[in-house]
Order: structure tokens, then sequence, then C-alpha cells
């Protein structure tokens, strides 16, 4: 009895944990999927090059997928907070600036004006610099198949 118990628990909290987790990703797919309609189709076919990039798995394909990537971000970037002139100060007391070269800025001032929690915006946009840098390496270095697939899921 102690067996069959053990078993059936197992795998019953596993298929608990299976729906659960189809829940959430379908949830997750309908909010990326109404943030992306909002997007120019220019900057989704970026997706498209990149996952068929990335599936090539050969480093020059890889890299390529990099670039993809980079330059989706650089997309959403541009759909989300357009390139301006004015200035801001960051929580440091550095003035930034927010111009056509300064997406990562203007990502991050984007955080600022739309989250209300300091540390989940701090984490945000830690989070999006740290993804932009990868990336952006891996324009130029070698990246692995499995990283490079993260690096797209996660942008």
């Amino acid at each position: 009895m102690n067996v069959l118990h053990t078993f059936v628990s197992k795998h019953f909290y596993l298929l608990r944990f299976s729906a659960h987790q189809g829940e959430m990703f379908n949830t997750a797919k309908a909010d990326i999927d109404t943030i992306l309609a909002e997007i120019p189709g220019e900057a989704l076919r970026k997706i498209e090059s990149a996952y068929t990039n990335i599936s090539a798995g050969d480093p020059e394909s890889i890299a390529g997928a990099m670039n993809s990537v980079r330059r989706l971000i650089d997309a959403v970037a541009d759909a989300l907070f357009p390139a301006t002139t004015s200035t801001r100060t960051d929580g440091q007391g550095n003035t930034i600036k927010l111009g056509d070269q300064q997406r990562l800025n203007r990502l991050k001032a984007h955080i600022d004006d739309h989250v209300n929690s300091k540390s989940r915006g701090d984490r945000l946009k830690r989070a999006v610099s740290d993804i932009y840098a990868r990336v952006s390496t891996g324009v130029h270095n070698d990246v692995a198949a499995s990283e490079a697939m993260y690096l797209f899921l996660s942008s």
C-alpha cells in the first residue's frame, strides 16, 4: 500500500504541476502576443530570422541570430519609448540621454514610467541590461545554441 500510495502521490503532483505549468505558459503567451501585436511587422520578422538561425546551430548562424535578437530589442525600444532629445536623471543622480543610440536607456526609462515597485523596476532594468549585453557579445563571440535559445526567449 505504501509503494502504491507513493507512486500515485508522485504522479498526481507531477500531473498537477504539468497542468499549472501549461496554464502559466498560455497566460504568458497571450500577454506576449498582445505586446507583439503592437510592434511593427518588420520587427516581428526578426523573430523568425533569429529562430531559423538558432535552429541551424552553427556558430555563424547563431551570431546572426544574436544580431537579429539585438535588433529586435532595439525595435521594441523604439516602439515603446521613441528617441528624444530630452534627458533624465537616473537613480544615482546621473544625467542619461534618451536619443536614437541610447536604446537601453530608453527601455529603462520605460520601465521607470510603468513599474510601480522600485525593487521590481530595478530587477527588470538589471535583467534587460544583462540580456542586452550578452546578446551584443554573442554577435561577435561564439555562444552555445542553448544559451542563444535562452537569450532569444528572454528577450
